[in-house]
């Protein structure tokens, strides 16, 4: 398997075609970046790779190795801009399609995910000590993301910025309890844009970065998110997802939408169990 970022690597691909069949693997839309046209790939068979939900125990932007990655012929799950082989899948397959063994194992893995508060990225705590679980009803969590993230960028989005993002919270949720997690990859020294100062925002409560997004996610009812895979994660753990851009998970009836998906016309039911769930302490402010 060549992966295919550069013309170079394309010449050399239709070479070796000649001999056996090859696969040209594209990072994410690299090609599209590099400037290659789509008719250079003519003739190959080629796979789109990304990160996969369970990315690594620290952040992408430090260059930590993911953990599993997903793969497509089509297109990307996270780019609803066209079809993908993840969206081809919950459109057209039934339950009874697959295999019983692969339903279980299908199961028993998010069961496991659930029980271990696993998440895309883990272990991102700075060694502080959180207080114990604490519950609140009624409270909302806003999701931070990176802002120049593709699954935004790529995308019909109504909002598309994480200010906007927890005004739209403030504003349907005028009395409630608000907090917002910053996305790992905007902390720190090497950060991406979405950072949000919250200095005089006196409604809104920052998750302290020492606090799982999983406890975050299990401490709230509600959850506002533009894209985050963290939605799909609510949604694991019975919550009510708003949605204001295309994540995977939208438009399938599981999620409260802003936009529209013209090509997810089936509804869909989420298929585990009542899940495992932890609340926690969201500030962790010491006191």
């Amino acid at each position: 398997m060549l992966f295919v970022d550069k013309a170079r690597n394309i010449k050399l691909a239709r070479s070796l075609l000649a001999r056996k069949p090859v696969n040209c693997a594209i990072w994410s839309f690299k090609d599209e970046e590099r400037g290659l046209p789509a008719c250079v790939f003519d003739g190959l068979k080629t796979m789109r790779i990304e990160d996969g939900f369970v990315r690594s125990l620290g952040r992408g932007i430090d260059h930590q190795p993911p953990w599993s990655l997903c793969l497509d012929e089509q297109g990307m799950y996270f780019d609803a801009s066209g079809p993908s082989d993840f969206e081809q899948l919950c459109s057209l397959f039934e339950v009874r399609d697959f295999m019983p063994k692969l339903q279980n194992d299908a199961d028993r893995t998010m069961q496991l995910l659930l029980k271990l508060s696993i998440s895309k990225y883990n272990n991102l705590s700075d060694g502080t000590t959180r207080s114990a679980p604490q519950y609140q009803k009624g409270a909302v969590l806003v999701l931070g993301q990176v802002e120049d993230d593709r699954s935004i960028t790529r995308n019909q989005t109504a909002i598309s910025t994480n200010r906007e993002l927890i005004a739209r919270a403030v504003a349907d949720h005028p009395d409630g309890p608000i907090y917002f997690k910053q996305h790992p990859d905007c902390l720190g020294e090497r950060r991406r844009p979405g950072y949000v100062d919250l200095d005089g925002e006196a409604q809104i409560m920052e998750v302290d970065r020492s606090v799982a997004i999983t406890d975050a996610i299990s401490a709230v009812d509600r959850v506002y998110t533009i894209s985050s895979l963290g939605g799909f994660e609510a949604l694991m753990r019975d919550k009510h997802v708003i949605t204001f851009g295309c994540p995977f998970y939208a438009g399938w009836g599981l999620t409260d939408d802003h936009v529209d998906f013209p090509r997810r016309t089936r509804r869909l039911d989420l298929l585990f169990s009542s899940p495992y769930c932890e609340t926690c302490d969201l500030t962790n402010d010491g006191s």
